[in-house]
């Protein structure tokens, strides 16, 4: 089991890399020719590297399978100790990176430039209003993430789902997998209906909600998953291995498609990430089955990566909008561009060591208070029912 966490935090740092790498290609708004046919080719292998959206799906199926864990070992969960670990080991780094935002923000030069991509430009132009700030503190209602660091969207996303969460496990763990995998695209279309028809911008929660529950599934089957994947000769392996890298890679132009198409079909952005869901399940599931996979993701640099990679995601994007801000036109593009990886990359690792550690012992030590209670503990009963204990 502990290489097992060593994977998925080394598959995790891994996507947070591929999100840095995605928005250094992104600061430009044209790109060379050769640029263009390794990362923008339909037949390039290498899209996956710049495909922040296919990580962060992975991040979301990630979670799912992490926290799905305990609940399904145990058929229970303690409610008041669990969601203290998640506010401790999310909302407390999340705001202290909110805190060092604002004032980047407000000193800023408000500027857009042709030079820059659209997604550059949308964001810092302008300083935080009393409300917005408030807004962002409050982090799980609707507000506009771009005005400040525009990765959090993801972190709202997953504030929403980790509060109800061990409910949905709890439901669904007593389900059999195809009804469950069935109710997904359900999720989805009620997802969009609540954005169209009752204008719930936060409605596209239901949606990434699918992915943590895809997350649960491969949790759930994980002992059946692998031993199916270990029986089969290596030849249908090495398979397996190929085709998850093909969906995963290729269904970048496929969701780049539907979305070219939004006027028309508005929500093909939902279908484009099942694709991407499809190869991240794969994925998955064959580097948990694979000793030379297990292998070579606990060496030091991939776990390194997994250790840093949540404060690697919080502050990069702000590192590299402040040095877009701060000194653009006082320095060459190719010397901001590799200055503000490396500044990213330590910032991640002093973010780890002081802010995430500090806080998840923490959280650890108040929640340690919960364990001895059992009135805020739900289980499942035999007959697959909730049940609120009361001992």
């Amino acid at each position: 089991m502990k290489n097992r966490y060593l994977q998925l935090d080394a598959l995790r740092g891994l996507a947070a890399a591929i999100v840095l790498l995605g928005h250094v290609y992104a600061v430009h708004a044209e790109h060379s020719t050769w640029e263009t046919l390794l990362f923008d080719s339909p037949f390039s292998p290498f899209a996956f590297l710049l495909n922040g959206h296919a990580a962060v799906i992975f991040f979301f199926v990630l979670s799912g399978f992490v926290l799905s864990l305990p609940i399904l070992g145990s058929r229970k969960v303690a409610y008041g100790s669990y969601i203290v670990k998640r506010f401790f080991r999310i909302y407390v780094p999340y705001i202290i990176s909110i805190a060092a935002a604002i004032p980047l923000l407000a000193f800023a030069p408000k500027f857009q430039s042709d030079l820059f991509a659209p997604a550059y430009n949308a964001n810092w132009t302008h300083s935080l209003t009393a409300k917005e700030i408030v807004n962002h503190a409050i982090a799980i209602g609707p507000f506009r993430t771009v005005d400040l660091n525009g990765v959090i969207w993801t972190l709202v996303h997953e504030m929403r789902i980790s509060i109800v969460f061990p409910f949905v496990v709890l439901i669904l763990m007593a389900r059999k997998w195809g009804a469950t995998l069935m109710a997904l695209p359900a999720l989805s279309v009620l997802s969009a209906l609540t954005i169209s028809y009752a204008h719930i911008n936060a409605g596209d929660t239901l949606h990434y909600l699918c992915f943590f529950i895809l997350g649960m599934l491969i949790a759930k089957y994980k002992s059946e998953l692998i031993d199916f994947i270990g029986r089969r000769l290596a030849h249908i392996r090495w398979a397996l291995w190929i085709a998850g890298f093909v969906v995963y890679n290729y269904s970048y132009f496929v969701a780049k498609s539907l979305a070219g198409v939004q006027a028309t079909f508005p929500y093909g952005w939902m279908a484009g990430d099942y694709l991407y869901a499809v190869g991240v399940c794969a994925l998955l599931v064959l580097s948990l089955s694979s000793p030379r996979a297990t292998f070579w993701l606990t060496r030091k640099t991939p776990v390194f990566l997994g250790k840093i990679s949540f404060s690697l995601y919080l502050y990069h994007f702000l590192i590299l909008l402040s040095f877009m801000h701060y000194f653009y036109g006082r320095a060459s593009f190719y010397l901001l561009l590799p200055s503000a990886v490396a500044i990213s990359f330590a910032a991640g690792y002093l973010g780890y060591k002081f802010i995430e550690l500090p806080s998840i012992e923490l959280g650890r030590r108040i929640a340690g208070k919960f364990n001895g209670g059992t009135k805020n503990r739900v289980r499942l009963r035999n007959d697959g029912k909730e049940n609120q204990a009361a001992v």
